[in-house]
């Protein structure tokens, strides 16, 4: 073989295995692109079940929470405050009161009308509880629809308990009363009022001594 030849087959072959080992790396290079994207792809695929199961977790957890609501007629606040019978055993005469067993402690709101209405809504709703439900009108004049529909629901539930009953209003603000109440006078409850009806009756953020 001349110096010549030698050369160019020299030549040739570096080439050869130049193109080579390009070709070598390329097809790793794709290898671990694809590798990659097929385990972002598994990834995403992944997080996305793992957020509809916690979607369907909780919306099954919403629908059984509102069956339940539905079930007892009350909203969220008065599910756990009013079926204990504000605080106390719904089993015992101590539950609620007659009309001639609440005490009414309006403070310095006696002549405010709001005040007057929240006071008046639980007198006639311990009176219709004495009766067992066989007066609601007094209920029903001193409630909106939806709120004489929760209050009988609860009437209805502590029928005929007749112990005393303490209503005492802490607080008057624009559209809603604070009182305390309950056989204690320890349960604070905010009363919520559409023009002189109590629309709604919630646990309350303020101390009751």
């Amino acid at each position: 073989m001349t110096a010549v030849a030698a050369t160019v087959f020299v030549a040739i072959s570096l080439t050869g295995c130049s193109e080579a080992e390009k070709a070598g790396n390329d097809a790793k290079d794709k290898a671990a692109e694809a590798a990659a994207s097929a385990k972002a792809e598994a990834s995403e695929k992944a997080s996305q079940k793992a957020d509809e199961a916690k979607g369907k977790a909780k919306a099954k957890a919403e629908e059984a929470k509102t069956k339940a609501k539905d079930k007892a007629g009350m909203s969220d606040d008065e599910s756990a405050d009013e079926a204990a019978g504000d605080g106390t055993d719904a089993g015992s005469d101590a539950g609620a009161a007659g009309s001639g067993n609440v005490t009414v402690d309006l403070g310095e709101f006696a002549d405010d009308p709001s005040a007057q209405a929240a006071a008046g809504f639980f007198e006639a709703r311990q009176a219709a509880v004495a009766s067992s439900g066989a007066d609601l009108g007094d209920l029903q004049a001193a409630t909106t629809a939806d709120r004489f529909k929760r209050a009988s629901a609860y009437v209805e539930r502590h029928a005929g308990h007749d112990g005393p009953f303490m209503v005492t209003v802490v607080g008057v603000e624009s559209g809603s009363v604070e009182v305390c109440v309950g056989p204690d006078g320890t349960r604070a409850r905010t009363l919520t009022l559409e023009g002189d009806k109590v629309a709604d009756n919630t646990q309350g953020d303020h101390t009751c001594a």
